[in-house]
């Protein structure tokens, strides 16, 4: 119970404040993991070395020993808890469109968060009084399921995740005690991978930039770019402000490589544009030019298709067609899938070349003067979007 109380009080905290601060969730963490730390070095200068070598080796989780009134009950609400969350997997799909996306298909997003968010906390609970804390093993199974599924549906994720905690779990028993013959807690070991993975993910998210050195550039005999330095990051949203002629376009073009470059250095997550193929580059940047022509007598569902020809190469398959689906409801482009470009208002195609480079599922979207031909309201609400769009790009990370 007063873990259960604790975990909503956490982090019901950081969806209702913060609930897209992923720095203020890691400090936490941090903050905490000192505090426990400070705690455990309190204890043991308070008790005999012995006993509290007894306490450690009881707080590591064991899977030998269970008490077995508690087994039932937990088993119990396990099958709860996963029957529950199966009801609500396609809620989850929808959730992980981000806030605006959400809201607008007509979920209520805080409460789907209040429930996972009671679901994960009540089966923490179980797990921890049955076999102790694992302070890394969610985390650890979650990169693992992300990494090898293909598919972004729950329904799949949810299969794999509890697939694979279980070779896990098993597994690893079974090598720490049959194979290499070790009394060693596997939360242990659990815990020490987790937290590697954990420092993976951090470094990761650390190098996923766009990074600018020295760059300089002229047209004719105007310098229009100057030995400039600038470092985008992944999953935010980053505008360039300047007057017309500032260089703005010219930027954009130098980073999809649609300009030679001139002077300096552009490295995409480490990757130097002016080195790496058409094709890799097209996985991983997108660009909508300023200007754009298309046949008119597309439609927007055509269009949109487009963008996955870099990785469908003409070929679509479902999920390429998912991924349309997905722009499509994104940018809130459904009643207009099947009308044609030329029958669209000027801020509508707008849309739905925005959605075309959204569908084509890089971790980069140049976009250069989207808000061309909307009104003050159309260009707040593709402002949201586009910052949900940040935000998905920036959790796939």
């Amino acid at each position: 119970m007063i873990l259960l109380i604790a975990s909503f009080f956490l982090f019901g905290t950081l969806i209702f404040e913060h609930g897209r601060d992923l720095t203020r969730m890691i400090l936490t963490g941090v903050i905490l993991g000192t505090l426990f730390r400070s705690l455990t070095s309190f204890a043991t200068r308070m008790i005999d070395p012995n006993e509290y070598a007894h306490i450690q080796i009881a707080s590591y989780a064991s899977f030998n020993s269970f008490d077995m009134d508690l087994l039932y009950i937990g088993v119990a609400i396990i099958i709860i808890c996963l029957i529950f969350v199966w009801t609500i997997r396609h809620r989850l799909d929808v959730i992980s469109l981000g806030y605006n996306v959400a809201i607008n298909l007509g979920e209520n997003v805080r409460a789907v968060q209040l429930l996972a968010l009671a679901v994960i906390a009540i089966l923490v609970s179980v797990s921890t009084a049955l076999v102790g804390p694992i302070a890394f093993l969610g985390l650890l199974v979650v990169s693992i399921a992300h990494l090898l599924t293909p598919s972004p549906y729950h329904s799949t994720l949810l299969l794999s995740s509890g697939l694979i905690s279980c070779i896990i779990l098993v597994g690893g028993q079974t090598i720490m005690e049959r194979v290499l013959g070790l009394s060693t807690p596997l939360a242990v070991v659990i815990d020490f991978v987790g937290g590697l993975v954990f420092l993976l993910l951090l470094l990761q998210r650390l190098k996923k930039m766009i990074s600018i050195r020295n760059l300089s550039h002229q047209l004719g005999q105007q310098q229009i770019l100057n030995n400039l330095r600038l470092t985008i990051p992944k999953g935010k949203v980053t505008a360039l402000v300047g007057a017309n002629g500032a260089g703005k376009s010219t930027l954009l073009s130098l980073i999809a490589r649609l300009m030679k470059l001139q002077a300096g250095q552009i490295l995409i997550d480490n990757m130097s544009v002016g080195d790496t193929p058409n094709d890799a580059l097209a996985r991983k940047l997108s660009i909508l030019p300023q200007s754009i022509q298309m046949e008119p007598r597309l439609t927007v569902r055509e269009l949109v298709s487009f963008g996955r020809y870099p990785h469908a190469k003409g070929r679509m398959q479902k999920l390429d067609w998912d991924k349309v689906d997905e722009a499509l409801a994104v940018l809130d482009l459904n009643d207009l899938a099947d009308r044609q470009l030329d029958t669209l208002s000027g801020g509508q195609r707008q849309r739905a070349y925005v959605a075309m480079t959204y569908a084509q599922d890089t971790d980069y979207m140049l976009l250069d003067e989207p808000l061309n031909n909307m009104d003050i309201a159309a260009s707040r609400s593709l402002m949201r979007v586009l910052r949900d769009c940040a935000n998905i790009m920036g959790a796939r990370s």
